[in-house]
């Protein structure tokens, strides 16, 4: 299943674990007790069962479509995702005439329960997908981009991508987010780029209601990291930015991605203790600041929900202090 979570991540922008199912097959009738490994995860929110097919030969999709309600019944009523490695175009057509999820990682992902339609590859992309309440990682790595570090507008998607390294597909799909919302648009026919629909602190505060914390985890440890790789962020940043007096942990904050390539360095990263303090975020601060701290944006959506007030009196102070 790991082509599914890198599909998953491309797609929705965040990384969510599989958990194995397989004690469920001992409910299921004989027949089916060793047709399929199962797993599950979340989707835009929602719990989802993922049926990976062993012998995907053997099955038709009116077959599938009788066994996903059996699935259904063991499974409390979760949406039935079955995970094949390839599919005939008619057997992909057959499929959504009997309104059977599927997925083909990095081809296709269909599932009729939650209204979502990926299509990925040549010819027409339909897509139809849940409102967009919560924008992804990748989004709102590219609206705070415009907003902090150079504008995107009048630039090809491409080079968007290779600005913000992602692929073009997930800056497409970004985009599309930016769109729903009625922050952007799209302009453009053969060469395409986007131009948004409101100036910087107007934008800001239009998305506002959509952003979220970039904070994807948190550990700690006893020694302080400080790299190319790092930012500082929290009380520690906002210190730097208002007169709030620093903290005595110190927060340092990292791209999952870079978290992943160097936590081998740290010692004894523990999920409680330490004394300093290592926020993991969904997308790299280092993309958005060129400063010892981390951007000013992002650190105001790590922190805005504070219980205390002289941090949200900080924050607010160091927003109404920002040119825009």
């Amino acid at each position: 299943m790991n082509s599914m979570k890198i599909y998953l991540e491309e797609s929705f922008g965040v990384s969510e674990p599989f958990h194995s199912e397989q004690e469920m097959t001992k409910q299921l009738p004989l027949y089916l007790r060793g047709s399929y490994n199962f797993f599950s995860s979340y989707l835009n929110g929602q719990k989802v069962l993922w049926a990976e097919l062993k012998n995907p030969d053997q099955a038709t999709p009116e077959q599938l479509k009788k066994q996903s309600h059996v699935l259904q019944e063991v499974a409390g009523k979760l949406p039935i995702i079955y995970v094949f490695e390839n599919l005939e175009p008619w057997q992909r057509k057959r499929l959504i005439e009997k309104k059977v999820g599927f997925a083909e990682p990095f081809r296709q992902l269909y599932v009729p329960s939650l209204f979502i339609q990926l299509r990925d590859g040549h010819g027409p992309e339909k897509t139809i997908s849940l409102p967009v309440h919560q924008l992804k990682p990748p989004a709102q790595l590219l609206l705070l981009y415009h907003l902090q570090v150079k504008t995107l507008e009048g630039l090809p998607l491409q080079e968007i991508a290779k600005m913000l390294n992602y692929s073009g597909m997930t800056i497409t799909r970004a985009i599309r987010e930016l769109n729903t919302i009625s922050l952007l648009r799209v302009e453009g026919k053969k060469e395409k780029s986007i131009f948004f629909n409101s100036q910087r602190k107007d934008l800001w505060e239009k998305a506002l209601p959509y952003l979220a914390s970039p904070t994807r985890e948190i550990w700690y440890q006893d020694q302080s990291i400080s790299n190319e790789y790092t930012r500082l962020g929290g009380e520690t940043a906002l210190s730097h930015f208002s007169m709030l007096s620093p903290p005595d942990e110190e927060t340092t904050v990292i791209g999952k991605d870079a978290f992943r390539l160097i936590k081998n360095q740290f010692k004894r990263p523990d999920r409680k203790y330490g004394f300093y303090r290592i926020e993991v975020w969904h997308y790299d601060p280092v993309q958005l600041s060129n400063h010892v701290e981390a951007d000013k944006l992002s650190l105001y959506l790590t922190l805005k929900n504070h219980d205390d007030e002289r941090i949200r009196g900080a924050l607010k102070h160091m927003i109404n202090e920002m040119i825009w």
